[in-house]
């Protein structure tokens, strides 16, 4: 199923949202949805807000070719909204830590954090070759089976925590650890730095301020080997 791109306005008022509860500034770099399916969108979507999904990964040639990003690879302290597949906003990710390396470079450490999977390093290059061999035909583009790639990370590396989690303390415990109050309906994820809030009793988490771009991003990785398409994201 193809994906829907989210509105400016939808976005904007999710970011917006999310500046209110939490005091973050700026502006979030850019809208994506991971995968190029709706139906990957929504399951990695929920790996991230699990807390399973706390890594990602996409070429260099990507990230160059991103008009909605400027064409920039992910930095530390960039926000991103993060979408479903039918372009809803469900959380509001930062990149804590980014590497730059063939695909072969990547270990199993990564693999782990990108939390797919079996979770293998084994499984990730086969999973993610498929997926960019697909995605680079896509484009017209020459595919490469060592292509460099952009590693990056959301929250806490060493905690391996992901910033936008469900609610797990009461509301008031979180605004103390966090040293702030939070609006009616937000929960923040004490164990995530810099701190961000997700909205309880809903799947939506954070708002846009600035009309950003929605994409797909195939970052990250896929499925196990199979007569269909590898998927990754």
């Amino acid at each position: 199923m193809q994906m829907t791109p989210a509105t400016p306005e939808t976005v904007a008022a999710f970011w917006a949202s999310y500046v209110a509860a939490t005091g973050v500034r700026g502006e979030p770099l850019e809208a994506f949805a991971f995968g190029d399916s709706a139906e990957m969108a929504d399951e990695l979507a929920d790996l991230v807000l699990a807390g399973t999904k706390r890594a990602t990964a996409g070429t260099v040639a990507e990230c160059a070719a991103n008009a909605a990003a400027g064409g920039a690879q992910p930095k530390v302290g960039d926000y991103s909204v993060l979408l479903r597949g039918d372009g809803t906003p469900v959380a509001v990710i930062c990149t804590t830590h980014t590497r730059v390396g063939t695909l072969s470079s990547v270990d199993e450490q990564f693999a782990w954090d990108e939390g797919e999977g079996e979770r293998t390093r084994e499984w990730w290059l086969a999973a993610h070759r498929r997926y960019f061999r697909r995605t680079f035909a896509a484009h017209g583009w020459k595919y490469d089976n060592d292509l460099e790639v952009v590693s990056s990370w959301c929250g806490q590396r060493s905690g391996r925590t992901v910033l936008i989690c469900p609610r797990r303390k009461p509301l008031a415990s979180l605004s103390r650890a966090a040293g702030r109050s939070l609006e009616p309906g937000w929960s923040m994820a004490a164990n995530c730095s810099p701190p961000v809030a997700s909205r309880v009793g809903s799947s939506m988490r954070g708002d846009g301020s600035r009309p950003a771009a929605a994409r797909s991003r195939g970052f990250g990785p896929g499925e196990p080997e199979g007569p269909e398409q590898g998927r990754v994201a």
